[in-house]
This record gives C-alpha cells, sequence and structure tokens, in this order.
C-alpha cells in the first residue's frame, strides 16, 4: 500500500553556500549577544563589603581597556572595595543585587565609585562589554534567588551558569 520512495544521496554543499551558512549564523551569533546581558569585567566578594577578587577587561567609556594606552579611569586593583553603583549604595546588598546593577545591555556605561585599602575612593566610568548569555544571566539570578551565595570569598562556584560565574 506505501510505495517506497528511493532516498537520494545528498549533494555536498558547494563552497559559496557553506561560506554564506557560516556567515549567517556568525550574524545571528552577534545579534544573540548584542541582545544579552553584558558585565563589565570584574570579580568581587560574595559579601559585603565587596572587595575586588580579580580584574578581567574593565573598559572605559571610550572602548579603551584598563592597560592599554588611552584609559581615562584610575586602574581598578585587587582589594579595592565596590562602594556604589550609579550612585546607589552597594553597602549593605547582597550579590545577587550588585550584579543586577552591574549587569546591562552591551556598550551601555556604568559609573562605579571604587575605594582603595587606605580609604581614598574614585569613580570609574566603565562599558558594559563581556557578553553573557541570556540563558547564563537567567540561571544565575535564578541561583541567587534560591540559595544564598555561601560565605566564602571565592569567585568561582559551581553553578549551572558556567564556568565564568563571578566575573561582573
Amino acid at each position: 500500500q506505501f510505495a517506497e520512495t528511493p532516498v537520494k544521496a545528498e549533494k555536498p554543499l558547494s563552497s559559496g553556500l557553506q561560506k554564506f551558512r557560516r556567515a549567517v549564523r556568525k550574524v545571528m551569533m552577534a545579534r544573540r549577544f548584542q541582545a544579552a546581558a553584558c558585565k563589565v569585567g570584574i570579580s568581587i566578594t560574595n559579601e559585603p563589603p565587596h572587595a575586588v577578587l580579580a580584574v578581567t577587561e574593565v573598559m572605559d567609556s571610550n572602548g579603551k581597556l584598563q592597560g592599554d594606552p588611552g584609559y581615562r579611569n584610575p586602574d581598578i586593583r585587587i582589594g579595592d572595595v565596590l562602594r556604589m553603583i550609579n550612585g546607589a549604595s552597594v553597602d549593605a546588598l547582597p550579590i545577587g543585587g550588585v550584579k543586577d546593577a552591574l549587569f546591562g545591555p552591551a556598550n551601555s556605561t556604568v559609573l562605579l565609585r571604587m575605594q582603595r585599602p587606605n580609604g581614598s575612593t574614585y569613580d570609574v566610568q566603565a562599558k558594559r562589554h563581556m557578553a553573557v548569555t541570556r540563558a547564563g544571566a537567567e540561571a544565575m539570578h535564578k541561583q541567587n534567588r534560591q540559595h544564598p551565595p555561601p560565605r566564602s570569598t571565592g569567585y568561582r562556584r559551581s553553578s549551572t551558569a558556567g564556568s565564568e560565574e563571578g566575573i561582573w
């Protein structure tokens, strides 16, 4: 009753079509990351006061990375303490609230008030440029609501969000 249909052997894709598909994939990935939350490139302790544990790729509002010629902010150093984000104090905020304030749209800027161990303060205008996938950001946010962070000051914890959790 059902006739068998012959299976056609698939032809290899032409090099032009392969290039086109790769280009489309590249554009789709770029758009996905544009819509994703971005981070500024610092790692801080989970408990207040939120001291800097690592500095990965802090970028100023002109797109210059910390350490590059033309970088316009004071250097963020390990041991400095994050005091304010966009004028709001983070002294009593849990790590989830700090992350929410640090994450934002790609290429937007955030004003960080930092304090050195000697007590002096300085401001950093940082660009959010390190993309986090939407799924990763949602997983981190969900984890922080369900399970408060441990008291340790480690910045890498196991999570469904990936290996870069803790760098904001």
